[in-house]
């Protein structure tokens, strides 16, 4: 399973199980797409690989590498959006989190004519999420010190940001 990997985790938030079994998977599915308040909205996407895609053993069934969303925040804030994603270590540094990243982003802001930003954050010490992030188009917007505690420990965080008129 593409999101139980101690390698995700360590850059997720809590929310996110760890250990990552089948039924976090299907209480998460079942969340995603039952809420009414925000069904409209595109909350996650899978990353998959194609049938017979270089990577995939199945010539049949597509394989779930990671997954991607958004989650829409409300009020004076209804035109941003914030950004989420993860990639199995097992496909780190080959191209798939610039494709699904590029993809995703510009396929939002075709699909939701109001919005107008995105914005994602990394911990501190994420350098290929803040890496691909810039590579994607968005902008450091600042720096938080001591916002984060991760497993007992405190650091900082980065923040990102990208504007339709980016694109």
């Amino acid at each position: 399973m593409a999101a139980n990997h101690e390698e995700v985790a360590t850059y997720m938030s809590d929310r996110f199980a760890s250990p990552y079994t089948v039924a976090d998977a299907e209480n998460f599915i079942q969340q995603t797409f039952h809420d009414d308040d925000t069904a409209a909205y595109p909350h996650s996407s899978a990353i998959v690989l194609k049938p017979g895609f270089p990577g995939n053993p199945s010539a049949t069934e597509p394989l779930i590498i990671g997954g991607i969303g958004t989650h829409h925040l409300t009020d004076i804030f209804y035109r941003t959006w914030d950004l989420g994603y993860y990639l199995s270590p097992t496909v780190w540094r080959q191209g798939y989190g610039t494709e699904a990243l590029n993809a995703f982003t510009r396929w939002v802001f075709v699909t939701w004519p109001l919005l107008n930003r995105i914005q994602a954050r990394t911990y501190e010490n994420n350098i290929a999420s803040q890496k691909l992030l810039q590579k994607c188009g968005f902008v450091i917007e600042g720096r938080g010190r001591g916002v984060v505690e991760k497993n007992g420990k405190l650091m900082g965080d980065v923040a990102f940001g990208l504007v339709r008129d980016d694109l």
